[in-house]
């Protein structure tokens, strides 16, 4: 009977010990499982890593593309605008080269014009180097010598050489000059009396013109080169009518004589012209009114 009993207890302790076994095989599995999850969630993870990174590599690829495209178009530009500047400065010495021939020919004129014709040889008439290209003023014609522009009298003689990039007619002995890219005036004599430093110079009245540097206006003198009304207005009309020609500043309006004095102030925010009977309408505001030449009103409206 004892031996039965200790067979029944091995039996039990065998069972309870498979029933343990069998548990930690259970959890062993479960981990297993858990384990093979998290490692297929991280398979995952990288192959949509590994995807993203292809496709970051694909943009990449066509970055780098690009960025040799503009590289070339760059270098071709660059190679252009060498280029480019290598004709100017061609251009330029070419002209520089052909000014320099035009003087020193100008010169090789005087010095033979001063030349005593060889008592043997005949005189022969001048043959003229030049082409006329003005009208005669002041017993003065403006001529052109390849690209420079001067004045000759009747005698086909020069009164002032060929010198100027550009010149016009003599209006009330003087006349207007440009060197440098710049206008000026001269008189009759060739005496420069207004230096070549205005972008424009266009007749006011009389000897008073009108000239222009950048965007602003003034009246300067031909006799002398005084400024009769300094470079300060952004508008000065050269129509004159009743003696007055309209002139801005400040975006104020008002009326120069035919002098070129202030003969009504600049105060208004429009004006008109003046009419054949002395008036001319102006604005003030909202308000408008006729002036008289000397600037008092004479009507209102």
């Amino acid at each position: 009977m004892k031996r039965f009993f200790a067979i029944v207890a091995v039996m039990f302790i065998a069972i309870g010990s498979a029933s343990a076994q069998r548990k930690v095989v259970e959890e062993l599995v479960t981990t297993v499982e858990a384990q093979k999850s998290s490692i297929e969630a991280v398979q995952t993870e990288m192959n949509g890593i590994k995807a993203e990174n292809t496709t970051l590599k694909q943009q990449l690829q066509e970055l780098n593309a690009k960025h040799e495209q503009l590289m070339g178009n760059y270098t071709s530009l660059a190679q252009s605008y060498q280029l480019v500047a290598t004709d100017v400065q061609t251009l330029r010495t070419t002209i520089n080269g052909l000014a320099t021939q035009v003087t020193a020919l100008n010169d090789s004129i005087v010095k033979l014009s001063a030349r005593p014709a060889a008592a043997a040889a005949p005189a022969e008439p001048a043959k003229p180097q030049y082409e006329v290209v003005g009208k005669l003023s002041n017993n003065m014609v403006a001529v052109k010598e390849g690209f420079l522009y001067g004045f000759i009298n009747s005698k086909n003689e020069y009164v002032i050489k060929a010198q100027y990039q550009q010149v016009e007619d003599f209006h009330n002995g003087h006349a207007r000059v440009k060197l440098n890219d710049k206008w000026g005036m001269i008189d009759t004599n060739g005496k420069v009396t207004v230096a070549c430093s205005y972008d424009e110079i266009e007749h006011y009245h009389g000897t008073i013109w009108r000239v222009k540097k950048g965007d602003l206006y003034g009246l300067v003198s031909a006799a002398n080169g005084t400024l009769v009304q300094a470079v300060k207005y952004s508008k000065i009309r050269l129509k004159i009518n009743c003696q007055r020609a309209e002139m801005c500043i400040n975006n104020k309006s008002g009326f120069f004589d035919e002098n070129g004095k202030i003969a009504i102030a600049a105060k208004y925010d429009w004006v008109g012209s003046f009419l054949d009977d002395g008036t001319a309408m102006v604005q003030i505001g909202s308000k408008n009114y006729d002036i008289n030449t000397s600037g008092t009103i004479v009507k209102y409206y």
